[in-house]
């Protein structure tokens, strides 16, 4: 069977979920509002991550 683990489907999801706002912040001004933002969106994966 394989596949991916649901722990990392959640993952990816939560990445696709967020790439529009990742990319945005890229390719936009990088104010502090932004930042702020990555590293928001960066904690909401890393906490996606983690085992419930």
């Amino acid at each position: 069977m394989g596949g991916l683990s649901p722990a990392r489907t959640h993952y990816f999801d939560c990445v696709r979920a967020n790439w529009s706002r990742i990319r945005h912040t890229f390719r936009g001004e990088v104010t502090m509002g932004s930042i702020l933002d990555l590293v928001n969106t960066v904690i909401e994966i890393v906490v996606g991550l983690l085992p419930l």
